[in-house]
């Protein structure tokens, strides 16, 4: 604290070197500190405080620069899902703070030149979509990006898939007095389906040959009311099936592993 104190003036540079730009003069010594909320922190932002007297004298403290933003962490797009026409996509969930949306582009050259947005939201939970009505016998492409506050964009990998026909229609019915509803179907590297859903109160997975004939049909039963939500392939041709489970007011998520056969492993 002085006795001949004047000012305190706030000076603002984008770069260390570069030319400064007072923000604010403060006359009150006690005052300092002063806040901003108009900023771009994609790149550096420098102060410096100038200390002047009543005999017009100054002194220009030592600067100092903000943190600089950091991109967001690049999603990662899971391989695509076909059902037929029908796309599943799904990538990775962001985990950035300042996370503002996810955008999904689409084009039909793998170089994404071209490529335009088909869905776009702000929940960062929302991490999948479902492309309904391609069209067959063309390679469709696809790229995902995070998109923080500040207008930062980062992209996934990109994924493509050409959907293949689905060549028949069949009516499976056991005629055995049991309800059978399918909730979710794949189709997997060897083009046969995998369908996923609910017989009464269990789990069912029913597998169909490219052609439409049934290979085998399973029930889960674990003593709950439970219903089938996914079903992926696994790396060993397997499948993964997630389903909701409740009993007793009790609501969980099940998870199970199978093999190709649709036995299963835990």
């Amino acid at each position: 604290l002085t006795n001949d104190f004047l000012s305190y003036e706030l000076l603002y540079s984008e770069t260390e070197n570069g030319d400064r730009t007072p923000i604010t003069t403060i006359t009150d010594q006690y005052i300092t500190s002063y806040s901003m909320n108009v900023f771009d922190p994609t790149h550096e932002n420098w102060f410096w405080v100038k200390l002047s007297d009543h005999w017009g004298l100054h002194a220009t403290g030592v600067g100092m620069s903000s943190e600089v933003d950091e991109p967001p962490v690049a999603p990662v797009l899971d391989p695509i899902y076909a059902f037929g026409p029908d796309l599943t996509i799904t990538w990775s969930i962001a985990t950035d703070s300042d996370f503002s949306h996810y955008n999904l582009y689409e084009d039909h050259d793998e170089s994404m030149d071209n490529k335009i947005i088909i869905f776009s939201t702000n929940d960062i939970n929302e991490n999948n979509y479902i492309s309904l009505d391609n069209d067959f016998e063309t390679v469709y492409y696809f790229q995902a990006s995070v998109v923080d506050y500040w207008g930062l964009e980062e992209y996934s990998n990109i994924e493509s898939i050409d959907p293949e026909y689905i060549t028949f229609i069949q009516h499976y019915d056991y005629e055995n007095g049991e309800n059978e509803t399918g909730s979710f179907g794949i189709q997997t590297d060897t083009d046969d389906y995998i369908v996923l859903g609910s017989r009464n109160d269990d789990i069912w997975l029913l597998k169909i040959a490219e052609g439409g004939s049934e290979s085998w049909n399973i029930d889960f039963d674990h003593g709950s009311n439970e219903s089938g939500v996914v079903v992926r392939e696994t790396s060993d041709m397997g499948y993964l099936i997630l389903a909701n489970s409740s009993s007793g007011g009790d609501h969980d998520i099940w998870i199970a592993k199978t093999n190709e056969n649709g036995s299963e492993e835990w």
